[in-house]
């Protein structure tokens, strides 16, 4: 992000705060963790949604009806707003789905307003960090999926390889793979008849931003992005890192929060040919980065 740090592209609305800002999240970061998140998911709400005619606004927050298959956390019911969004109904469906996606399976939790009949939604795929999951720190992607189902924008949000609910190892995950996931997440949505296709938008928090920066430079069916705390380039000890991998097999990442994850020598031969800035510039949609 530091080649980035205080210029504005031409791409739509390009935002980025100042070091204090990114210093006060480092700080902060479990505390602030959810409701940062939160924040993006409004500025996605705010980005995708900008061509459709809004026709009501949140008054207050209350519980409301959630029909939910599969697991699911409660705190969402407390989450949605009771006053109308796009949709005309408070009702949302929340349901955990299984992807196939050929040599692996990709879980993820499809969270969709429920309408009237016949009526379609923007939608937004949505992309979680590094050693994380589609829930992402402090349940953030949750509240942020059950909020703008409220506005009236459908997402969907999965797990990585070897993150989360996937039985793969993840030492198979690299940013192609991320990238080809994130698009089979956008077919399946192709596939449910309730998400109005011209108005779908990718965002994605830490390597998420990476990988929704990449996803939407790459495949041209995306209307708009975000990217938050998304890393642009690549880290400065990764050339280390691969050594180590084609010494070994594989690089151990740790982590403080869960058990650590090994990277393999075309993780780093995938992600060190990334040129950014060309990829980057291939989008030609609004850009939101914070």
């Amino acid at each position: 992000m530091d080649r980035l740090h205080g210029k504005v592209t031409s791409h739509g609305s390009l935002l980025f705060y100042r070091r204090g800002i990114v210093k006060w999240w480092m700080a902060n970061k479990a505390k602030n963790a959810a409701k940062l998140l939160f924040l993006c998911g409004m500025c996605a709400i705010l980005t995708i949604a900008q061509k459709r005619k809004k026709v009501g606004r949140y008054n207050n927050y209350a519980e409301v009806p959630v029909l939910v298959s599969g697991s699911c956390n409660e705190h969402r019911l407390l989450r949605a707003g009771s006053g109308g969004g796009y949709g005309r109904s408070n009702a949302v469906y929340e349901e955990n789905i299984t992807i196939d996606a050929g040599d692996h399976q990709i879980p993820a939790t499809l969270t969709v307003p429920v309408g009237a009949e016949g009526e379609k939604f923007p939608a937004v795929v949505m992309l979680h960090g590094n050693g994380s999951t589609r829930h992402e720190a402090g349940n953030a992607y949750d509240y942020a999926a059950l909020a703008m189902a409220k506005a009236g924008i459908a997402t969907i949000r999965f797990d990585y390889i070897g993150n989360g609910d996937s039985t793969s190892d993840y030492i198979d995950f690299t940013y192609d793979k991320g990238v080809e996931d994130a698009m089979k997440c956008y077919e399946y949505l192709k596939t449910l008849g309730t998400i109005d296709m011209d108005h779908v938008g990718v965002m994605g928090w830490s390597q998420g931003g990476r990988l929704a920066l990449l996803t939407a430079a790459r495949n041209e069916v995306f209307t708009s992005v975000l990217t938050w705390a998304g890393a642009y380039d690549q880290k400065g000890n990764e050339e280390e890192q691969y050594a180590i991998a084609k010494e070994n097999g594989y690089y151990e990442v740790t982590y403080d929060w869960r058990e650590p994850l090994k990277q393999s020598p075309a993780y780093y031969e995938c992600a060190m040919s990334i040129d950014y800035p060309a990829e980057v510039a291939k989008i030609k949609v609004p850009l939101l980065a914070i």
